[in-house]
């Protein structure tokens, strides 16, 4: 379709404007790559009137300063802000020259005008810089400053992007003074931070913490939580790992684990608050559950799944706080219809859910936890990782469950608890080795209601020298046969009435090998093999 450029020159100007005003939100929602150009500078260049339009509005231009070649562009903003409240991004690495020295100095006497700060410290080695200067300190002070003087602050990001021990430590001092009561979001990345018992944070709706530490102890979380009323998205990830600190006296110790003896569970209420996402230690992340109580509609991403030590006692706390959670859920007979399990990742399909749920949450993601042996790589799921979650009513009452390796992946839904209600399985991509698993015969003890087994999107000769591929037909009809003798032997398929492959490799030449096996006569007269986008 041809536009005319005249007439699309002669729409009113409050539209380029919104046009622009959404690129640069888009912009930002993305992350603004300071390296780069302002967001809106080539819509500036594309004819004399978008240029007009797009130096007249400050608000396009607040994103400063800029570095690398894009450098030359902070003195533009500079200009065309004047007035405006600023998104300022200071970036510290030890290679700074004269011309971001400068604007360093003129971003930092404007810091009264912030409503957005990100302090990142980019520097790999530890101590002084090329200026001689500590780049941690800098950024700490910078850090101070900010609390102290930008009264019109929303966001406020501390950064350290190299994953170093000791990390730097932002001492209780910034947060003696008075918070900005503008403030809503505060994100630690790489630090460890000490918060005195009395800091309020009333206005804080999103608090981030990744790869850092905001506490010594569980009590001293407990006070941190209950100072934030307000709370509405709470990010936390925290690096569980003792060998990441072993042999090194001078690292601060690794927060203390251990169950409070003085807070009952859920003793934190967070009433405002409406998604919850943890990663990293399987035991960091469920003291923070373990503690805090929040509505049952709050979207949760249960991610911390690393196992180092015995933690027993903090699964089954954990357990608990999640069943007390989903009690209401639970008393009114809500569960999910429909699962997917993701390379480990549980997470429920609610563009099929049909039976009620205004109980539960409509976002919800659950990593199976993982132990992470010495010298084991990646870790692995064992059956307690599977009946910590798999257990629960909500999840358990599912119909359909979709079963995912993108990789060559653990094997574990032998593992499963039972899933009474479970009528169709689905096992796609390297999932479809679960079959092949002489564990799998167990499956009449895990899916009793079983009716639908559905192999799809799988090629066998995916990872195969193009030797042995000829043989690949032959190898993997073998193994599908020998697992249903020994499921059918073992009295699994009672309930089976269909198996199904779908975009799967060969599938035309197994369906064959099954009903032709004497051994699947009886099994065969029960059950259907059906083949839809396969191959011989």
């Amino acid at each position: 379709m041809d536009i005319n450029k005249s007439s699309f020159d002669s729409l009113p100007n409050e539209i380029f404007l919104e046009i622009f005003l959404w690129v640069k939100a888009f912009n930002d929602h993305d992350g603004d790559n300071h390296f780069h150009p302002p967001a809106c500078a080539s819509l500036s260049q594309v004819s004399t009137h978008w240029r007009r339009l797009a130096l007249a509005d400050r608000r396009l231009w607040v994103n400063w300063p800029r570095y690398g070649s894009a450098a030359h562009w902070t003195a533009f903003c500079y200009d065309r802000s004047f007035g405006a409240l600023l998104n300022l991004h200071h970036i510290i690495d030890g290679h700074a020259n004269a011309a971001v020295k400068q604007a360093r100095i003129v971003a930092f006497f404007q810091m009264a005008r912030a409503r957005s700060v990100l302090i990142r410290f980019d520097l790999l080695e530890r101590g002084s810089d090329a200026e001689g200067h500590f780049p941690a300190a800098r950024a700490l002070g910078l850090f101070e400053s900010v609390l102290s003087t930008a009264l019109h602050l929303r966001h406020l990001h501390l950064e350290n992007v190299w994953t170093v021990h000791p990390k730097p430590r932002v001492n209780q001092y910034p947060f003696q003074a008075s918070m900005p009561l503008t403030l809503i979001e505060l994100s630690l990345v790489g630090f460890v931070a000490t918060f005195p018992q009395d800091a309020q944070f009333h206005s804080l709706c999103i608090l981030k913490i990744q790869d850092a530490s905001a506490w010594c102890h569980v009590d001293e979380m407990v006070q941190f939580l209950a100072n934030m009323p307000n709370l509405e998205e709470l990010v936390y990830s925290y690096d569980d790992n003792p060998e990441n600190r072993a042999g090194n006296n001078n690292i601060p110790p690794v927060v203390n684990q251990a169950i409070s003896q003085t807070h009952p569970s859920r003793c934190v209420t967070l009433p405002r608050l409406k998604r919850l996402e943890l990663s990293g230690g399987f035991k960091s992340g469920a003291l923070l559950l373990i503690y805090s109580n929040f509505a049952a509609q709050v979207d949760l991403h249960l991610g911390a799944d690393e196992i180092y030590t015995q933690g027993e006692e903090h699964m089954d706390l954990y357990w608990e706080a999640l069943q007390s959670h989903f009690a209401d859920a639970m008393a009114a007979g809500h569960s999910y219809d429909v699962l997917t399990i993701n390379n480990r990742i549980i997470s429920p399909d609610m563009t099929r859910q049909t039976s009620p749920s205004s109980t539960l949450p409509t976002s919800l993601s659950l990593a199976l936890p993982i132990y992470c042996f010495r010298n084991v790589q990646g870790g692995r799921v064992i059956p307690a990782s599977c009946a910590l979650y798999l257990t629960l009513p909500v999840l358990a009452g599912g119909s359909e469950l979709h079963v995912t390796h993108t990789v060559n992946h653990d094997l574990f839904l032998a593992m499963f608890p039972t899933l009474p209600a479970l009528r169709i399985l689905v096992l796609k991509q390297h999932a479809t080795k679960e079959l092949t698993s002489s564990e799998l015969a167990k499956c009449a003890q895990i899916f009793p209601a079983l009716e639908i087994l559905r192999l799809t999107d799988f090629d066998c000769d995916e990872g195969v020298e193009p030797a042995r591929r000829e043989k690949m037909s032959d190898v993997i009809a073998g193994k599908v046969v020998q697992a249903l003798r020994l499921c059918f032997n073992f009295d699994c398929t009672t309930t089976w009435r269909r198996i199904e492959f779908e975009r799967f490799r060969y599938g035309e030449h197994i369906a064959e090998r099954i009903r032709s096996e004497p051994s699947l006569k009886e099994f065969n007269a029960n059950v259907q093999i059906t083949c839809t986008d396969c191959t011989m």
